[in-house]
């Protein structure tokens, strides 16, 4: 949400139909529900853990220590999506609570595979060591690891919102 600033010839000469109604009825024109302000989260959640997984995989090769942050980062935001769609309101703020609660929501429950909570608990000790420890060789294999890690947990996102889009669509129709 954000607001909308309107340079003053606007509302004394409005230009458009969102100022003429607020101007007119003094009242909101546009408001979202709940659940589609999460779709709408969640999507764009989708696209920006695209964009650090593409990240990780450019830098996989020359610089392995970045792509496994990156890698985590697309991880980690995959989770938070699952959350988001199962009715988590407030996402936590630390990296930690945020994968037990996924974990204890989607891999303890089995609703994804289990085995990747050793996975995602393993990458985040990976990203810790990346991002904190200078001394600590990053390899390749580790960051492949992490990249396949974000690369699974993207496509279980991307089949969750294919098959609630189809949903959608079907009660609609």
């Amino acid at each position: 949400i954000e607001p909308i600033v309107e340079p003053m010839s606007h509302i004394l000469v409005p230009d458009s139909y969102f100022v003429r109604e607020v101007l007119r009825n003094g009242k909101e024109v546009y408001s979202m529900s709940r659940d589609e302000l999460t779709r709408q989260a969640v999507e764009n959640i989708y696209w920006l853990a695209r964009e650090y997984l593409a990240g990780a995989e450019d830098n996989l090769t020359d610089h392995p220590r970045l792509a496994v942050d990156a890698a985590y980062n697309a991880a980690e935001l995959c989770a938070k999506a699952f959350l988001l769609l199962d009715g988590v309101e407030r996402l936590p703020t630390r990296h930690g609570a945020t994968i037990r609660l996924f974990s204890d929501r989607f891999l303890k429950t089995e609703r994804l595979p289990s085995r990747l909570g050793r996975e995602v608990n393993r990458a985040l000790d990976e990203r810790n060591r990346a991002r904190y420890q200078f001394e600590v060789d990053i390899t390749h294999d580790t960051a492949q690891k992490v990249v396949s890690l974000a690369r699974e947990l993207l496509e279980h996102l991307q089949e969750h919102l294919t098959v609630e889009a189809q949903e959608t669509s079907a009660q609609t129709a």
